[in-house]
């Protein structure tokens, strides 16, 4: 969950919505609900990680879930208490993808890993799992689907920790990730594919917003270039898009960047397959990308 929950409860008006409790008792509250491109995109995320759970895995123990971005955890007033009652349209994608493991049985536990690097959303995020999980605030809980760790950390660092794990907790299959970035600066496609061949990857491409950096004064920069060309996975990536830019609608700008972005993936031998998906709004797309099981990578060698 990006900073895009924010804009989405400043934009919408606000709405009573009954929410219905495993009790069957009814809780009133006031919610602004997400734009129809976030709601879109979560359910497209709820379809990939049901996918990847039916999906055999070589590794043994638990298998991972990883939210590199989890922002706040809830789309939620801040001292709104987050009931397990809550209703899909205020989960953010930490509380979400609980939601979807509790109602979908597992042979094996999860093991889910939050990322959070900005302080006020860390401790957000903390407390909404805590609510959700009707457990005292922690950065660490064991729930009935799994233990659950909330870091107050980068995406990027976390995703390394998480990629050097002993092999035996690292095997293909083993690992869902999803990645919602509110900043593209620091993103590097290098580590995209390696968290796509270990197992399943989601990436919420917000290509207006790169298109908007794109084409500014600023982004012709050479510290902006050798950024975007990390994030793309492709020299001259960033400067050749420029150079299209200037002669394509801002709609084609937009695909083609989020097109360029499965390419850098693609053209690893580690990801099995991609596939591209425009959101409502043609400003976002949604990215998936699947790695190589161990039996595929060794029939082809």
């Amino acid at each position: 969950m990006s900073d895009s929950g924010t804009r989405d409860r400043e934009r919408l008006p606000t709405r009573t919505v009954a929410a219905q409790s495993s009790t069957g008792w009814q809780t009133k509250f006031f919610l602004r609900e997400k734009s129809r491109p976030t709601v879109e995109k979560h359910r497209l995320l709820g379809e990939a990680f049901a996918a990847w759970l039916r999906e055999p895995v070589d590794a043994d123990g638990a298998r991972l879930v990883f939210d590199g971005f989890a922002g706040a955890g809830a789309f939620a007033a801040r001292d709104e208490e987050i009931t397990p009652a809550i209703a899909d349209a205020r989960c953010g994608s930490p509380l979400l993808l609980l939601r979807w493991a509790q109602h979908l049985a597992q042979a094996r536990p999860l093991r889910f890993v939050f990322a959070e690097k900005n302080a006020v959303n860390f401790t957000r995020l903390c407390a909404a799992v805590g609510d959700f999980l009707e457990q005292p605030t922690a950065a660490t809980y064991v729930a009935p689907m799994g233990r659950v760790d909330i870091e107050h950390t980068s995406f990027e660092a976390c995703a390394a920790r998480l990629l050097a794990l002993p092999k035996s907790a690292s095997a293909p299959g083993s690992l869902f990730s999803f990645v919602d970035p509110y900043s593209y600066d620091g993103l590097r496609c290098a580590t995209l594919v390696a968290l796509a061949a270990r197992g399943a990857l989601t990436v919420h491409v917000a290509a207006e917003a790169i298109c908007t950096k794109l084409l500014s004064a600023g982004g012709a920069s050479l510290r902006q270039t050798k950024r975007m060309d990390l994030l793309f996975g492709e020299v001259d990536a960033w400067t050749t898009l420029r150079q299209l830019a200037a002669s394509l609608p801002a709609q084609q700008v937009k695909k083609l960047v989020a097109e360029t972005m499965q390419r850098g993936l693609q053209t690893h031998d580690g990801v099995e397959s991609s596939r591209l998906a425009a959101l409502r709004d043609g400003d976002t797309f949604l990215l998936t990308a699947r790695g190589r099981s161990q039996r595929a990578r060794l029939a082809r060698t």
